[in-house]
């Protein structure tokens, strides 16, 4: 035997390996091989000679040899570091700028099937050096570019390293989602290369990339199969040849998922785009010290397929590697296998606007062919000087026949010469570091010491970099800060401003009763009027003895003294007028009184609200700026863009006589002056209105005096031509030094130009309102898809709290993956802060060939109605594939273990409630609260997986009863409802309805008692109490539903809903209607079953009946144990005409009802409901429960058969129907409506008339 096999796994190898090496060569996936050209024709051409032909394939066996060792080393050390912890996320943190040829970049990419395409790549390139480029294409055929185009060398904004000439990417939560906005000029080349007014425009973009994918590191997550391909071609001299890779120095991630946003043209068009793409960040060495030439294909498909393939020649590591991801339509990942995508294909050949290519990969045994079809490409260049050229292509793809866009990517290093204009010098300011004593309680504007924003507030540092620009056209006023260490000393020696102050922040964080107005402004009165420490006092007034003695006048100087609060005037916040500014001040005693007041403005209520709101420290640092005064004959405010449609071509100057202090405050009308700047830099006057400004504010030896403006001196400008363009020239100027828009005050005095402040103008990156809304959002994978709140809109019908959607959202998904077998697919959505179901991934995730009853079932028991149609069954056979015999047993193998297991899920459920013991009160700190939430939040996620393996096994029942039901008919009937609503009815158990029953047991003691007449004039909020004293049972009864259930709400799966038991007043004014209405039983009869199954109409066989018999009870209890589970987390007859108002929907619970409709689409409108009413509303969840005992029927326009409303019906026996779709609209309350529920009818009998119901009540 042994001889046997010896000899037999040899040859066995041999041909097998002879095999693949034909296959391999044969597809051209071996053509970078040892002997690339002559193994592939090695079996085609059978004259050569036969010695050659061994030693060939034998360099191809060994080729093949060689990859296999190497994949299966990368698989197991790839499985290793799996296991590993430590390593799993490092890679991602290590993004530092090491030196000039380093480079940190994010790349972003999104297109649609409509024309409409982004690509950005940001570089940051170390200190303040970024390379920015910008690719949009719109459907209707533009082309923008940034202007600076095609050279891609910017300043980034000061302090701000992902920001530049407009441009900012602002990481939201790490590895998922990132903000991007432009807000500046753009260059349409569609009409034209050349750079004119006409092609240059204000655009604004505000955009989110979401991923919804997990992070794709490379080099750790590239192919086995691909770099193994890149291993086998190399020479392996030592054991470190599977580390090769270690030498190329420039690692990252890739993310898949979706680019959402607007696009705001220079007429105020607005764009709405939603874009599939991808993300990519890199760091290490520049792409042109690591690679000499470089191919990359994105593809966005229209089914929601992504894709990118790359292939490159690097400088130090391999000759020439190929990497790429695939993320197939079903959201999963697939490896790559192989690729064809050649360098030389691309690289050596012209494009055209309709050249074409083909190229393939290979994925998880699948081969995929690419067609690519090319347009028109732009060619941008990177370095100073330039050493680097991106060809950027888009282009159209089809993918195995299927249709979709791309972007094509050709890189290679650049030798040649600048083909522009000369490049511009890179202009930027400069942060000294000097070290800080905390005894420098004073600095001076013109030390560096000053140009460090934590040791002396916004203003004096703005001051102090302003003061260092060596700039002949404007003048900065001398002057000196007081230091944040002097008020840092100043708390420190009085106690009881610390106390004031910690009194501050507890009682606006709710740790102690009070009213914040009344403390800010006791702290205030204190804090300045507390002595400055001696230490301060002498600091000051060295600094003013120099000030006073470097000007040589020997008349005192005034002087302006501003708060210059640590994060004012900062790129995000202004603060503007927030703290004290005192102007003319003279003598050292009254600037240091002024000091102090200008600390004790840090606490004015106006001050801590403004911190409040934006979500910064109550207890803040702040620093004193101390100026020489300008007694300007003019001044006022000038912004480098325009301050409200921030357009950058528009410098707009306002100015009045005098003091700036009036156009500050806006006290007055100021003069208007509009500066055009071109594209080129050159400023004309564009417009100059005269405003009303009445009056002046000048300085004199009295301090401030208001004088009144001639009619002349009114109605003129009151600045030159000549003075406002060169204020232009200077803001230009400042706005190219600091990166960044900015909004600067002036003074002029004869024909010397002051600047008093240069603060960031802060709007230009404001959030929207399509931003806010959708910034929680997980994205839409593809164009086609269709996101549903059936179901799920009934529980949570209002949007979600961020804190709700940070603890549920990735937990539900998470549950339903696993149970479901998907890998990365999500299933639920948030849409504009709502939870919303993806219907592909919910419902269709494996599609039969054909449409089956089963789908039908399944959409009417979630959705009240039939969704699926042959368009959309088409596209989910295209997306997800038809699942293999096998998976579709494996898949009914689950269910039935589901049901199996429901009796055990509900002892575990009631359980872990028991061990979720959690005090609120036993915390000290929100921290330490936190901290044990995190601690027990498996807790809270079991609790959703119980409610999930509950309500999926009742839809299973469902879907068995329903099945059972139909067998023998072609499609659904009416009849076919309202038997499973017999079927599911008198559910006893149900949490919901015992609510509403003890509701009435309180209604009833309160009558019994005969206090319900002053019961219900009460105020709401005192019932409780009154209640024990005059009802006690009542009062007792009460207490222990809100014990038992004052955990629910309306939404009551959201954080931010208060619960019933902190707001048990809402029930109470419940109780208040249902005390006036008279003594009534609408609990229905409960049906055994043998009854139940006796009334249905539809089963066409006794067996049917007999199956039903046994199924019944375990529908039913299925329903109760997902209510528990949850606790615990159209022809109406002769008498109406045919014209009148009547809307179709799905029947629940049978039976007719004719009374007054009352429509309510917020719980808030409760206080309309009248007993008897029937109900019209969007969905019902568990918070309606106390109200069903005042309904006569029940319609929804959302919702399904295991819908709470539906269920809630059935067990009062309330005529109901769900879907109603538009039935809120259709009707008003006070319509007499009559529902037929057997046949889903909701009929207008007769209209409500507001007149006669005002005349009959007088």
């Amino acid at each position: 035997m042994k001889v046997t096999l010896s000899i037999l796994v040899p040859l066995w190898l041999y041909f097998w390996l002879n095999k693949t090496a034909k296959r391999k060569c044969s597809t051209g996936s071996c053509s970078k091989c040892v002997i690339p050209s002559k193994y592939i024709l090695l079996f085609k051409r059978k004259s050569i000679n036969v010695r050659l032909q061994q030693c060939e394939l034998f360099l191809g066996i060994n080729f093949l040899l060689k990859h296999w060792w190497a994949e299966c080393c990368l698989k197991m050390r790839k499985k290793k570091e799996t296991k590993s912890t430590k390593n799993k996320n490092n890679q991602l943190e290590n993004s530092r700028i090491k030196d000039k040829d380093s480079s940190d970049s994010m790349l972003f990419y999104g297109a649609d099937q409509h024309g409409n395409s982004l690509h950005i790549k940001f570089s940051y390139r170390g200190f303040k050096k970024v390379e920015a480029s910008l690719h949009l294409t719109t459907s209707d055929n533009r082309l923008y570019v940034l202007p600076v185009y095609p050279d891609t060398a910017l300043v980034s904004s000061f302090n701000q390293v992902w920001t530049a000439a407009g441009l900012k990417i602002e990481p939201l939560k790490s590895q998922e989602r990132w903000r991007i906005v432009y807000n500046g000029m753009l260059r349409n080349i569609a009409h034209g290369d050349e750079c004119s007014d006409e092609n240059i425009e204000h655009v604004r973009l505000n955009f989110l990339f979401i991923a919804n994918s997990k992070p794709l590191k490379w080099p750790e997550d590239w192919s086995p199969k691909l770099h193994a391909d890149a291993l086998a071609h190399e020479q392996w001299k030592s054991p470190e040849w599977i580390n090769k890779i270690k030498q190329l120095d420039h690692t990252g991630a890739d993310y898949f998922g979706s680019l959402l946003g607007q696009i705001k043209y220079n007429d105020g068009a607005i764009s709405t785009v939603y874009l599939r793409g991808l993300h990519q960040h890199r760091w290490g060495q520049h792409e042109s010290q690591e690679f000499n030439e470089s191919v990359t294909l994105f593809g966005v498909m229209l089914h929601g397929a992504l894709y990118y393939l790359n292939t490159s020649s690097t400088k130090h590591s391999f000759p020439e590697i190929r990497c790429g991801q695939f993320r197939h339509s079903s959201e999963e990942i697939h490896i790559m296998d192989s690729m064809g995508l050649e360098l030389s294909d691309f690289m050596q050949k012209e494009f055209t606007g309709n050249s074409k290519h083909r190229t393939w990969f290979r994925a998880e045994g699948k081969d995929y062919d690419i067609s690519v079809k090319c347009t028109d490409s732009v060619t941008v260049y990177y370095g100073q000087p330039w050493n680097w050229l991106n060809t950027i292509i888009p282009v159209e793809l089809e993918l195995n026949g299927k249709p979709g866009v791309g972007l094509l990517q050709l890189c290679h290093s650049y030798n040649g010469l600048y083909k522009g204009k000369a490049p511009p010098k890179l202009q930027y300011l400069k942060q000294p570091y000097v070290h800080v004593e905390r005894s420098d309680y004073v600095v001076r504007f013109d030390d560096g010491k000053c140009q460090n924003e934590n040791i002396v507030g916004g203003k004096g540092f703005s001051l102090a970099v302003l003061t260092s620009i060596k700039d002949g056209d404007f003048i900065v006023p001398k002057g000196f800060c007081v230091t944040v260490f002097a008020l840092e000393l100043q708390l420190h020696t009085h106690t009881e401003l610390q106390n004031v102050i910690k009194d501050i922040e507890r009682v606006s964080v709710g740790k102690k009763e009070g009213d914040l107005q009344q403390y800010c402004e006791k702290a205030k009165q204190i804090i300045q009027s507390t002595p400055v420490v001696d230490e301060v006092k002498g600091a000051i007034l060295k600094a003013m003895n120099d000030l006073e003695s470097e000007s040589g006048s020997g008349i005192l100087n005034r002087y302006a003294v501003r708060s210059s609060a640590v994060g004012e005037d900062s790129e995000e916040t202004s603060a503007a007028g927030q703290n004290a500014t005192f102007l003319a001040i003279q003598g050292v005693d009254n600037i240091i009184k002024n000091v102090a007041m200008c600390w004790a403005s840090l606490f004015s209520y106006q001050s801590v609200k403004y911190r409040k709101h934006h979500g910064m420290f109550i207890k803040a640092s702040m620093g004193v700026c101390v100026q020489q005064m300008v007694n300007a004959d003019t001044a006022g405010v000038m912004f480098t863009r325009h301050p409200t449609t921030t357009d950058p071509s528009n410098i707009v100057i306002t100015a009045n006589y005098g003091l700036g202090e009036t156009v500050v405050s806006a006290s007055v009308e100021p003069d208007t002056i509009i500066i055009h700047k071109s594209w080129n830099n050159k400023l004309t006057v564009k417009s100059s209105t005269a405003g009303n400004k009445r009056q002046k504010l000048l300085a004199n030896e009295n301090g401030l005096v208001t004088v009144d403006l001639n009619e002349q001196e009114n109605n003129e400008i009151c600045i030159s031509e000549t003075i406002a363009l060169r204020l232009a020239a200077i803001g230009m100027n400042l706005e190219t030094l600091f990166s960044s828009a900015r909004d600067i005050e002036w003074a002029v005095i004869g024909e010397k130009i002051y600047l008093l402040q240069a603060r960031p103008i802060t709007t230009l990156y404001t959030w929207t309102e399509f931003e806010l809304m959708h910034e929680l959002d997980n994205g839409v994978p593809s164009d086609t898809d269709i996101l549903s709140f059936a179901n799920i809109g009934e529980v949570c019908p209002y949007p979600i709290s961020p804190l709700s959607i940070s603890a549920f959202e990735k937990a539900y998904n998470d549950i339903i993956s696993a149970t479901w077998f998907f890998k990365d697919r999500c299933l639920f959505n948030i849409v504009g802060m709502r939870y919303a179901l993806n219907y592909y991934n919910m419902f269709l995730a494996h599609p039969r060939k054909h449409i089956t009853f089963l789908n039908k079932v399944i959409d009417v028991a979630v959705s009240g109605n039939v969704v699926l149609t042959p368009e959309i069954h088409k596209i989910a056979l295209e997306r997800n594939g038809e699942p293999s015999w096998s998976f579709q047993m494996f898949l009914m193998y689950s269910m039935l273990k589901d049901a199996v297991q429901c009796t055990a899920v509900e002892k575990a459920a009631k359980q872990n409630y028991q061990d979720l013991t959690l005090n609120a009160e036993d915390f000290h700190t929100a921290c330490s609260l936190y901290n044990e939430i995190n601690k027990r939040f498996t807790h809270y996620t079991k609790a959703s997986h119980f409610h999930m393996h509950t309500s999926r096994v009742g839809v299973t029942y469902q879907i068995f009863a329903m099945t059972i039901l139909t067998k023998g008919y072609a499609d659904l009937i009416p009849d076919h409802f309202s038997d499973i609503a017999i079927l599911l009815g008198s559910c006893s158990d149900i949490i919901s309805g015992q609510i509403a029953t003890r509701f009435q047991k309180i209604v009833n003691y309160v009558k019994k008692s005969k206090v319900d007449k002053e019961f219900k004039e009460l105020d709401p909020t005192k019932c409780i109490d009154w209640l024990k004293v005059n009802c006690p049972p009542a009062a007792t009864e009460f207490e222990n539903i809100l014990k038992e259930h004052g955990h629910r709400c309306i939404q009551e799966t959201d954080f931010f809903y208060e619960p019933w038991c902190l707001r048990p007043e809402n029930l109470i004014t419940t109780l208040q209607t249902m005390v006036t209405s008279p003594v009534t039983s609408t609990m229905k009869k409960t049906l055994n079953v043998e009854e139940s199954v006796a009334l249905l109409k539809t089963p066409k066989s006794n067996l049917s009946r007999l199956i039903l018999k046994k199924l019944v009870p375990l529908c039913r209890t299925a329903v109760v144990r997902r209510e528990l589970t949850k606790a615990l987390y159209n022809d109406l007859g002769a008498s109406v005409i045919d014209a009148s108002v009547k809307v179709q929907g799905t029947p629940v619970c049978g039976g007719s009802v004719l009374n007054r409709a009352c429509v309510i689409t917020d719980l808030l409108e409760t206080h309309k409901i009248q007993h008897g009413d029937i109900l019209i509303t969007r969905a019902t969840d568990i918070a309606w429960s106390p109200y069903f005992a005042l309904f006569s029927g029940i319609v929804t326009e959302m919702g399904g058969l295991i819908s709470h409303g539906a269920v809630v019906a059935r067990e009062y026996g309330l005529p109901c129907i769900i879907s109603a779709k538009g039935a809120t609209q259709m009707f008003q309350t006070g319509d007499t409506v009559l529902l037929v529920a057997d046949t889903g009818v909701l009929q207008l009998v007769k209209k409500f008339d507001q007149q006669e119901n005002t005349k009959t009540s007088k």
